[in-house]
């Protein structure tokens, strides 16, 4: 249980599910948690060695046991369940033996699950390890699947979680798309362990009334689709477009252009009702700091734990159990030094150290809590806007119009360069990377990805909007993101707004600033 902290931190669950635990019941007190999660209930064998199952949840899940004693039977199904007080899904963790009577769990479980699907409103996902061979054919297999189907429920992962054989898996009733699975070692046993991730935020609150009046869209920017999008791109005949409309208007045509492709590679979504998804966590974490050295030691950690808790005597039993803490004990200060090692070996060695530390203590840092309001957009505008006319009308008149304090000077500056396409390229290949996307759903990762085919597009209409003093109003509009600073989340004043200026403008500025902080 003590390496199990170690995935723990990595995958940050919400819930753990654990099967064959091989706790006593006087043992159980002593593992009340495990890093951040605490044990919410457990099932512990009385006549034979090793089994169980557990389940731990996070501090802040609340939750009521549900009793399934009756169901239980030591090698044939033992569980534990509770059902989430927000949300009210029934989590239940099994184990059944592979020496236990097949006919029995069926049996067994088909009665479980007449009360656990009866109760309404509730969803229902177990987890566990069943001991059924679900990567070929078999009539355990078929048994096990006809029984869930006749209930509702679907097997969730048909992935190896012990060499090639998938043994363990979870059952659900929720939709396919609500849901995430995959497959990971803990590091803990001979078995991967089954990571299932929740893609809709089923506690959130209902949709808010305001939401009624207004549409809501979602653009998905994939990364495997890019190479399409430049290839559209290169097919245009971007002067022809450009000498389609005056040159004051050359800017906007091009972005017309543009987002008629991207439109269409990259459609957007408008649906009547907010998505209510959360983040899906990434579950790759960077195992470069995971060595040799270390598979080794807790390969042995394992075997030392396996023969303390299948030794006979009391006195092998202390002694291997004092071989196990010690050598899980140096198993820990190694990891500890290794990820110690790679974090300073990664910040030395990146472009931007200090940068590469931030992202290395942000790892760690406690998660913001999402912040909720009942504000509409329209409320949270119109405040922003009479807010700068408030603060315009407390402003005292100044006593001498402020022109007359700038010196006259007879240098000038008469007109603007003109750039080429490489200078728009590396104005582009200089901006930050980020897919923080604007009011048109672009990013500056998917600029920089495209502007070798509309650099000199986007040159010729520079050079318009340079020379006519003309900047487009296609340009002019942001996205605005309302950010909570403190206090109360249904006050507008306790927000201040961020805005997102559409990506192409940043190519003006950039060539704007440089030309006048040159002459200047």
């Amino acid at each position: 249980m003590d390496v199990l902290e170690f995935f723990i931190e990595d995958i940050e669950p919400s819930i753990l599910c654990v099967s064959e635990h091989w706790l006593r019941k006087e043992e159980a007190e002593y593992y009340s948690n495990v890093g951040e999660l605490d044990l919410a209930c457990i099932y512990s064998r009385c006549f034979h060695r090793n089994g169980g199952a557990a389940i731990f949840l996070k501090k802040s899940v609340k939750f009521e046991q549900i009793d399934v004693q009756d169901y239980c039977e030591e090698l044939t199904m033992e569980l534990v369940a509770v059902r989430l007080s927000e949300n009210s899904i029934i989590v239940v963790s099994i184990y059944r033996s592979p020496d236990g009577d097949f006919e029995q769990f069926i049996g067994r479980l088909d009665d479980l699950l007449n009360v656990l699907t009866g109760q309404h409103g509730s969803r229902v996902m177990i987890g566990g390890d069943f001991n059924i061979h679900l990567e070929v054919p078999s009539r355990e297999r078929n048994d096990f699947s006809n029984l869930l189907r006749g209930h509702g429920l679907f097997v969730a992962n048909h992935l190896p979680t012990r060499e090639t054989a998938c043994l363990d898996t979870v059952a659900t009733d929720l939709e396919s798309w609500e849901y995430r699975v995959e497959v990971f070692d803990p590091m803990v046993s001979d078995h991967c362990a089954v990571v299932l991730t929740m893609k809709q935020d089923t506690g959130d609150e209902p949709p808010q009334t305001w939401h009624s009046n207004y549409s809501f869209s979602s653009r998905s920017v994939r990364d495997e689709l890019i190479p399409c999008f430049c290839s559209r791109l290169s097919e245009i005949n971007w002067n022809e477009v450009i000498r389609l409309v005056k040159p004051e208007y050359a800017f906007d045509m091009l972005i017309a252009g543009y987002m008629s492709i991207f439109d269409l590679v990259f459609p957007k979504v408008i649906r009547k009702v907010p998505r209510c998804t959360s983040r899906v966590p990434s579950h790759s974490k960077d195992r470069s700091w995971f060595t040799e050295d270390l598979a080794r030691q807790k390969n042995l950690v394992i075997l030392l734990h396996h023969l303390y808790k299948s030794a006979v005597s009391p006195e092998e039993k202390m002694v291997k159990h004092r071989l196990y803490v010690g050598q899980n004990k140096i198993f820990r200060e190694m990891v500890r030094q290794a990820k110690k090692v790679y974090t300073a070996n990664t910040i030395e060695l990146a472009p931007n150290s200090c940068k590469a530390a931030w992202e290395a203590i942000n790892k760690h840092r406690p998660k913001k809590p999402k912040v909720k309001s009942n504000i509409s957009p329209d409320n949270f505008n119109d405040y922003f806007v009479n807010a700068i006319e408030d603060v315009l009308k407390n402003l005292d008149e100044a006593d001498m119009d402020p022109v007359e304090n700038v010196t006259n000077t007879v240098h000038k500056m008469d007109v603007w360069r003109s750039i080429n396409a490489d200078r728009v390229r590396n104005i582009v290949s200089g901006l930050k990377n980020s897919k923080t996307q604007d009011i048109f759903g672009l990013s500056t990762s998917v600029l920089k990805e495209t502007i070798e085919h509309v650099a000199e597009p986007m040159a010729t209409a520079v050079n318009h909007c340079l020379r006519l003093g003309v900047f487009p109003d296609t340009l002019k509009l942001a996205r605005t993101l309302p950010i909570h600073k403190k206090g109360n989340t249904e006050i507008p004043s306790n927000f201040r707004p961020i805005s997102i200026v559409p990506i192409m403008s940043k190519v003006i500025e950039t060539e704007m600033k440089l030309q006048l902080t040159n002459f200047l």
